[in-house]
C-alpha cells in the first residue's frame, strides 16, 4: 500500500482547495482555545463537503467507528461500509488508519495523508485530512475528509491518449460455424483515430469491415482472424487508403481473449522518403557518371533517413513495452492476482502441445472453497474476498517454478497446471494442500475462518485437448463436493474406443 503521510505542515501538502477550505474552518473554530466542537467544524464544513466527510468516535481499544459516513464515500468504498468500524477493514488499510488516527489523537493537530487503498480498485489515489475535534460528550472524535485524487480508468485513458502511436481493441463476430467474419471495435485511444481518420464515437463499436472494407480485399483481416486462431503475434506495414489520400502504417497486432489489439505506427513519411529515395537511385544510375553533386546529396538523404529509422525504432520499443504491460493486465484476475481463465486456458493449450510431442505426463488440479457463500453471508463479502485471497497465496507457492500456473477460474474455484508429474503425484500434492488449508483458520480481519476445499486431479491424456482434462478435473471435483467436500478426487480415465 502506497502512502504519504504529513503531521507538520500540512498546508504545503494539501491538494485541493476543499481539503485547504476545511482545514481553515477547523483552525478558525480551535483558535487558541484547544480542540473545536465537532458540531460546529461539521455545521460550517458539511454544507459541499458532507458526500466525503466522516464523523468518526472511539469504540474501545485501539478501535473507531465510523457514525456518520458521508453518501459519495458509501458509493465509491461500496461493500466496505458494511462494517462501520477501523477493525474491519482489510489489511493493509486496517494498520493504516489506526496509525493516522493514533497520531492525530497523540498531537491533538490535524494530519494529512495521499494513499491508495486496495479495496477499491477503481479509484488510484485518496485524499485524507483528519481533524481532532471534541464530540458531543465531551470526549475526543475525528471528522475525515476523503475524497479521490485520481481514477484508474482515468489513468489507464490518459496512458492510452499520451501513446504516440495508436491503439486498438477489437472482439471477434463470428457466424454460426464460428468462422470469424467480422470485428467490432471495443477500444480505440485518440491517435488511432486520427490515423484512421474516423470520429472516435464512429470507431468504437463499429464494425472493422463496414468501416475499413478494403481490409477484407487486402489480406489485412486475414491476417488478424489467422493470429486469433494461431495465438500467435505478427508484424507488418498496411497500405491505407481514405477519401483519396494514401498512408502507411506499422502494424503491431497480438491475440487478446477472443480479438485483438492493434498497434499503429504512422510511416508515411519514412515510406515516402524511401520511395523518393529508390526513384533518386534510379535516376542517378541512368545518367552519367559526373552527376557526383547529386549522388552526394542522396548519401546525405539516406542518412537522415536511417537516423528516422532510427527514431521509429526508439518509438516502437517503448510501444512494445506498453503493449506487454497491457496484455498482463488483461491476462490476471485483479482480485488474487493469479493468472485469469483466459490466460490460463491458453498456458494450458501450450503445455498440452508440448508434452504431446515428448510424450510427458501433465496434470491438473480444481480447486472450490466448501461452502463460500456461508462465509461471505457470516462475514461479509470483504472477509471473502480474504479467504480468497489467502488461497491464491498457499497455491502459488504450490505451483511448479518450471512452467507451472496457478489461477483462478471464477468465484471461488481455481487451478493448479502441473507439468511433468503424474496423476498420484498431483494427487499428493493436491492433498497436501487440503491438509495445509484446514489446519488453521484464515484471518479476515475481524475473525479468524476456518475454511476447507475440495479438489479433483486430472491426469492428459493422449489425443486430448486441454479443456477435455480441465471438464475431467471439474467433474471429479464436483464427486468430492458429492462425497462430503473437504477431500480429493482424482478423475476417472474415459473408455477408449475399440478399434474395429
Amino acid at each position: 500500500m502506497y502512502f504519504e503521510f504529513r503531521e507538520t505542515d500540512i498546508d504545503r501538502h494539501i491538494q485541493t482547495a476543499d481539503a485547504g477550505a476545511l482545514l481553515s474552518v477547523w483552525r478558525r473554530h480551535a483558535g487558541a482555545g484547544g480542540l473545536p466542537e465537532a458540531d460546529a467544524v461539521w455545521a460550517e464544513g458539511v454544507a459541499r463537503l458532507e458526500p466525503y466527510l466522516l464523523w468518526v468516535e472511539p469504540a474501545g481499544e485501539d478501535d473507531w467507528h465510523y457514525a456518520v459516513v458521508g453518501s459519495r464515500l458509501a458509493e465509491e468504498r461500496g461493500l466496505h461500509w458494511r462494517h462501520p468500524h477501523v477493525s474491519g477493514l482489510a489489511e493493509p488499510s486496517r494498520s493504516f488508519v489506526r496509525r493516522c488516527f493514533a497520531t492525530v489523537v497523540r498531537r491533538a493537530e490535524p494530519a494529512y495523508a495521499i494513499h491508495t487503498a486496495p479495496e477499491c480498485e477503481k479509484v488510484l489515489l485518496w485524499e485524507r485530512l483528519v481533524l481532532p475535534c471534541r464530540g458531543r460528550g465531551g470526549g475526543i472524535c475525528l471528522l475525515v475528509f476523503l475524497r479521490p485524487l485520481e481514477y484508474v480508468e482515468d489513468m489507464i485513458r490518459t496512458v492510452l491518449d499520451s501513446t504516440p502511436g495508436g491503439i486498438l481493441r477489437a472482439r471477434c463476430i463470428r457466424d454460426a460455424e464460428g468462422r470469424i467474419v467480422d470485428a467490432v471495435c471495443l477500444l480505440a485511444n485518440e491517435r488511432a483515430a486520427a490515423l484512421l481518420r474516423r470520429p472516435p464515437g464512429e470507431l468504437v463499436k463499429g464494425c472493422l469491415l463496414e468501416l475499413f472494407p478494403h481490409f477484407l480485399e487486402s489480406g489485412v483481416f486475414a491476417r488478424l482472424a489467422g493470429l486469433v486462431e494461431t495465438r500467435q503475434p505478427c508484424s507488418f506495414e498496411m497500405e491505407y487508403r481514405d477519401s483519396g489520400a494514401l498512408a502507411w502504417f506499422s502494424v503491431s497486432a497480438a491475440p487478446l481473449g477472443d480479438g485483438f489489439t492493434l498497434s499503429l505506427t504512422d510511416v508515411t513519411a519514412l515510406k515516402r522518403v524511401n520511395l523518393e529515395l529508390e526513384r533518386a537511385r534510379t535516376e542517378l544510375i541512368a545518367m552519367n557518371g559526373h552527376l557526383e553533386r547529386q549522388a552526394l546529396d542522396l548519401e546525405a538523404a539516406i542518412a537522415d533517413a536511417n537516423a528516422a529509422r532510427h527514431d521509429l525504432e526508439a518509438e516502437v520499443e517503448c510501444r512494445k513495452v506498453l503493449e506487454e504491460e497491457l496484455r498482463r493486465l488483461a491476462m490476471t484476475d485483479t482480485l488474487t492476482g493469479l493468472a485469469n481463465r483466459p490466460a490460463l486456458i491458453a498456458h494450458g493449450q501450450a503445455l498440452v502441445a508440448g508434452v504431446a510431442r515428448r510424450g510427458q505426463p501433465l496434470s491438473v488440479i480444481a480447486i472450490d472453497i466448501d461452502r463460500f457463500k456461508d462465509i461471505n453471508d457470516t462475514h461479509g463479502h470483504a472477509a471473502g474476498d480474504c479467504v480468497l485471497a489467502a488461497l491464491a497465496m498457499l497455491l502459488q507457492d504450490a505451483a511448479p517454478p518450471d512452467l507451472g500456473m496457478a489461477g483462478r477460474l471464477g468465484g471461488e474455484e481455481f487451478v493448479i497446471v502441473v507439468p511433468r508429474v503424474g496423476i498420484e503425484a498431483a494427487a499428493r500434492v493436491a492433498e497436501g494442500l487440503r491438509a495445509a488449508l484446514a489446519a488453521r483458520p484464515i484471518d479476515a480481519g475481524t475473525a479468524g475462518i476456518a475454511v476447507t476445499a475440495s479438489f479433483g486431479v486430472a491426469q492428459f491424456i493422449a489425443g486430448e485437448e486441454f479443456e477435455d482434462m480441465l471438464a475431467r478435473c471439474d467433474e471429479a471435483l464436483y464427486r468430492a463436493k458429492r462425497q462430503g467436500r473437504n477431500r480429493v478426487v482424482r478423475a476417472a480415465m474415459p473408455r477408449r474406443r475399440a478399434v474395429a
